[in-house]
Formats: C-alpha cells, sequence, structure tokens
C-alpha cells in the first residue's frame, strides 16, 4: 500500500523525538522522506500551470498575496500567508496561518486536522461542527 501524507508527518515526528529541531532539519527531513511528485512536483505544477482561485477553497493551504485595508494600523503582517480557511465570515474568511506557527506546532496541528480534511470534499467550508 502507498504511504499517504499522514504516513510521511508521522514519521518525521517520530524522528523528531519530540525535541524542537531547526528549520533547517525539518525541510531536509521532508526532502529525503516525501517523494519528489508528493513534494515539490506539485506545487510547482500549480503554478505552471497557472492553477488558481480567486476565493479561498477549504480543506486544503492557500498560498495568497495579502494587502490588509489598514496597513497602516497593523505592526506587522504576513505578505504571503500559508492558510488553511476554517469558517466564511462576511467579506472574507477566517483560518490558521501557518507562518505564524513554529514547525513543530504545524506538525501537530496537521496530524490532528489530516483524518479530517481528507474525508471532506475538497471546496467544503469547514466549521466547528466538522472539525
Amino acid at each position: 500500500m502507498a504511504k499517504t501524507l499522514e504516513d510521511y508527518l508521522s514519521e518525521i515526528t517520530t524522528l523528531a523525538g519530540g525535541r524542537d529541531l531547526s528549520t533547517r532539519w525539518y525541510r531536509d527531513q521532508v526532502r529525503q522522506i516525501v517523494p519528489k511528485q508528493l513534494g515539490e512536483g506539485t506545487v510547482s505544477g500549480m503554478i505552471r500551470r497557472g492553477d488558481n482561485s480567486a476565493r479561498p477553497i477549504y480543506g486544503i493551504l492557500n498560498l495568497y498575496a495579502y494587502d490588509p485595508k489598514l496597513k497602516e494600523s497593523l505592526r506587522y503582517y504576513d505578505v504571503f500567508p500559508l492558510v488553511i480557511p476554517i469558517e466564511r465570515r462576511p467579506g472574507g474568511f477566517l483560518g490558521i496561518n501557518f507562518h505564524y506557527l513554529s514547525i513543530p506546532l504545524r506538525l501537530k496541528l496537521m496530524e490532528k486536522l489530516l483524518p479530517k480534511l481528507l474525508m471532506l470534499e475538497a471546496k467544503k467550508p469547514l466549521g466547528p461542527k466538522n472539525l
């Protein structure tokens, strides 16, 4: 049986042994463990083909350019957030930005979310009832 993304995340988490390791270590582990077609090929292929959407796609990570309306009042903000949208809101959505989480927290979150995300339809909005 082919390995799933969950299998790869579990393997990397086991290798870390609960230690808070460097970003470089996690990146190197992903490059060694995850096959190229799952890792690099998917995202770069989408970019080359111009696959994009003007609206968030629920159930997957979304990367987009962000230009806040009230940027003058913000101390800082993520110009290219990497977000899992979890709830529709008037004029936008509520999401979890992975760039604001440490790598160990990202792995823990994905371990909890992945089984649920895999069961949902790709564009079905996520909310408290199905998480």
